[in-house]
């Protein structure tokens, strides 16, 4: 499970789109692709898996100060 917490703007025109980071796209396209292969008969393939697991290691660590390890000077 990956959360992002972020504020985003109000929609008001068909045009807008949320603020989401670039590299968090290809994670949501593996996530999805996951969750319907089997609906249209395709096989997840340790290939798949292998890059959904990069993508989401690079998702979590977006932000070093919100992740599980990060290092702080003077502390």
């Amino acid at each position: 499970l990956v959360e992002y917490v972020a504020p985003i703007e109000d929609f008001d025109s068909l045009n807008d789109t949320p603020d989401y980071p670039q590299e968090g796209y290809l994670f949501l396209s593996l996530k999805l692709a996951k969750l319907i292969c089997s609906k249209y008969k395709m096989k997840w393939t340790k290939e798949l898996e292998d890059n959904l697991q990069e993508a989401t290691a690079i998702f979590k660590n977006l932000n070093p100060e919100t992740t599980e390890e990060y290092f702080q000077p003077d502390l």
